[in-house]
């Protein structure tokens, strides 16, 4: 009859409007993963960056990781095996990269506490050096006879300066060994973020396969590699501009200390 046709038709278009409420919320949720997904893990490699930075904050670092790693931890949840398994083999090698980076910055860091150390004694025999000045200038605009006294400042100037000396030379080593550190570390890690970097196109594309989002997967791993390859040829040619650096600053201190 006329009404149930009606009805069906209702029914049949309520059913419509219902699946695509459905669909639209599944949508939704795929795209409050996998795009905090997606962000989190350009977030992760520039971790690798931040660890050459020895002034930087390490357990600020790693708290910042945990929380990426986390968001990736969610997309776990919902992705299909493939998108898992692309996700579990980036974070799998960001993380042997990223250990083997805290292992080369130790030591630097080291280095670093070495050389402000040996700054406190420098800055003890300038203030040192400075009141000895001051009683030797008292002692002489007091016309004291006393030589032996006088003596004994000069003697005790020497020591304070030889003090100095002694410091300053040790951290002028530490600061070359420190910057050359650096750039070592710096060096090993444009290579490691080459490696893992590899598997990002991978992750992202198993993603945007996730959200219906379709690319040529191969553009755009050629796009990305390219891109990886001129970051890398950037940071190759600042590490040789840096090393010229040192090398030129310790020739410039090598001559300064060569006898008149």
């Amino acid at each position: 009859s006329r009404d149930q046709l009606n009805q069906e038709s209702t029914h049949f278009g309520n059913q419509l409007e219902y699946d695509a409420r459905q669909r639209e919320r599944e949508i939704s949720l795929r795209r409050d993963v996998y795009l905090p997904a997606a962000k989190a893990i350009a977030r992760i490699q520039a971790t690798l960056g931040l660890l050459t930075d020895i002034n930087a904050d390490q357990m600020a670092i790693g708290r910042r990781l945990a929380v990426k790693f986390g968001t990736l931890a969610k997309a776990h949840l919902v992705a299909s095996e493939s998108t898992v398994r692309a996700l579990m083999n980036y974070q799998t090698a960001l993380m042997s990269a990223y250990l083997e980076l805290l292992v080369l910055r130790g030591p630097l860091v080291l280095k670093k506490i070495a050389i402000e150390s040996h700054q406190k004694y420098i800055d003890r025999a300038d203030a040192g050096l400075q009141r000895i000045d001051q009683l030797m200038k008292q002692h002489n605009i007091s016309g004291n006879a006393d030589q032996a006294a006088f003596e004994r400042l000069v003697a005790q100037s020497k020591i304070e300066q030889n003090a100095r000396k002694s410091h300053s030379d040790k951290q002028s080593a530490l600061h070359k060994e420190l910057a050359l550190g650096q750039i070592a570390l710096t060096e090993r890690m444009a290579e490691l973020a080459v490696n893992t970097a590899r598997l990002i196109p991978d992750a992202l594309l198993s993603c945007r396969q996730e959200l219906s989002l379709p690319i040529d997967p191969v553009e755009y791993r050629r796009l990305y590699e390219a891109q990886q390859e001129a970051a890398r040829m950037i940071m190759s040619e600042a590490a040789r501009r840096s090393r010229d650096l040192v090398a030129a600053a310790d020739s410039i201190s090598t001559d300064s200390n060569q006898p008149k």
